[in-house]
């Protein structure tokens, strides 16, 4: 049973944020570089450069760079990485909150103890609405190339193609409507649970890919797809701080 991408027919996003800013750590470290030659040939042309990197102290460098990852993993948990960028669902703006706040302690500990680079970190949130129609068309075709991935995966029995879409998917759900939000989470615990039968039954067991894949159930990743089929005419998510138009963010796709 193949998986269809024309069941994301209408979709409306909820109410959300953009977030963006640089999170780095800056001195201490001098980089240069040297043009060691050019050749050609025809139409191409090759450089070879040599690039040297001069660190004055490599502790604080490596401390610097490790708080610099540190605030990433924070705020990238806060946020879903979708094809436009980090975003945050509006009702789930005071998990971003709480990470800034515990980036913010992290940047100014680092600063105060670090002697040679210093770590900066800024947030910019830039508002996203329910009938934001270019971004809704984004993460409709971004989810519909997720789908077409899965189901390559599971055609072709690929456990970590599987899980490494399953992987890009997660969280998506947090900025779509109740209904859709939960079928989107069902295909994804369905797909997860495909790619552990054949890991389990193939790789370790030593069973035939062919027979594992025909007794591979995907009724119910089937009936999640369908809840989008379902959907009738999408409405804004209307929230008491920004209300919007009746009518607003359906997108045909």
């Amino acid at each position: 049973m193949d998986l269809d991408t024309t069941s994301f027919r209408t979709l409306t996003i909820k109410p959300a944020y953009l977030v963006s800013g640089p999170i780095t750590a800056v001195g201490g470290v001098v980089r240069s570089q040297r043009l060691n030659g050019t050749q050609r040939e025809g139409n191409k042309v090759r450089r070879e450069w040599t690039l040297t990197e001069s660190i004055a102290n490599s502790p604080d460098y490596k401390s610097g760079q490790r708080v610099v990852e540190k605030c990433k993993k924070l705020r990238n948990k806060a946020c879903i990485k979708t094809v436009f960028g980090l975003v945050v669902a509006k009702d789930r703006l005071p998990v971003l909150l709480e990470a800034q706040g515990k980036i913010a302690g992290l940047v100014k500990q680092e600063n105060e103890r670090n002697g040679t680079c210093t770590i900066f970190a800024h947030f910019v949130r830039a508002e996203m609405v329910s009938d934001d129609k270019e971004a809704a068309q984004a993460l409709t075709q971004e989810l519909s190339g997720y789908f077409d991935t899965l189901q390559a995966a599971i055609k072709k029995a690929d456990s970590k193609a599987i899980r490494n879409t399953v992987l890009q998917m997660k969280g998506m759900e947090a900025l779509l409507p109740q209904g859709q939000s939960e079928a989107l989470l069902k295909a994804v615990n369905t797909a997860r649970k495909m790619a552990t039968k054949i890991v389990k039954e193939v790789d370790k067991k030593g069973r035939d890919i062919e027979t594992v894949k025909a007794e591979l159930d995907l009724t119910d990743l089937d009936m999640a797809r369908a809840a989008f089929l379902e959907v009738g005419p999408a409405t804004p998510i209307i929230t008491d701080d920004a209300p919007l138009a009746p009518g607003a963010g359906a997108v045909e796709t």
